[in-house]
């Protein structure tokens, strides 16, 4: 009998796959970014049919497989997408984020903190969804935290007191949008030394 591996999870990417399955970019707390085919996902009567969706914030249940892992259970927590969906201009950071995170993760690889980020960047993106004037502080903040879990940040940031702790702040988003180009320059100069 094949193990079932539970672990939060995050898709990043969700698209349908002939007419019964859906194929899933997920990025988990337990394994880093993986692959997977949730099969029958698309029936009528799936249980998974209106879950494995983009933006899904949960608790996936996977199996390996020969060639890829094997979507079979899902609790959802929150979805960013729909939760958002009122509110543009938080739906195009959420995507925005996801997009930067597929670009910067290749391979299977745990990674915590990484996971931890992003989990912390969509709870606040929900909680504060009609607090839209920080939207691009929030946005530098979090590249800035994607950036530096994966060891692209220099280590004299002026920004590495705010990129070591997880829950997100108003003195911390107060601070980036204050020093905005600053924060800006940092994520070039990561995102140039990452090849993207």
């Amino acid at each position: 009998m094949a193990h079932h591996y539970t672990t939060p999870a995050i898709i990043l990417d969700s698209h349908p796959q002939g007419e019964l399955h859906r194929t899933v970019t997920l990025f988990t707390k337990e394994f880093g970014m993986i692959y997977g085919i949730a099969r029958r996902a698309r029936m009528p009567n799936s249980k998974l049919r209106g879950l494995l969706q983009k933006s899904f914030l949960g608790v996936v249940t996977l199996v390996r497989g020969k060639r890829a892992w094997k979507v079979v259970g899902a609790i959802e927590e929150c979805n960013t997408y729909y939760t958002l969906r009122d509110t543009p201009e938080g739906r195009l950071l959420a995507a925005r984020m996801h997009w930067l995170l597929l670009r910067l993760v290749k391979g299977e690889e745990k990674n915590e903190h990484l996971y931890a980020i992003l989990e912390t960047f969509s709870r606040y993106l929900v909680d504060q969804k009609n607090n839209e004037e920080y939207l691009p502080a929030l946005e530098r903040l979090t590249a800035l935290r994607m950036l530096s879990a994966l060891g692209y940040a220099s280590l004299e940031s002026t920004f590495l007191p705010f990129l070591q702790e997880e829950p997100i702040t108003e003195e911390a988003l107060q601070y980036v949008k204050q020093m905005q180009s600053l924060a800006t320059r940092e994520i070039n100069k990561a995102l140039e030394a990452s090849n993207l």
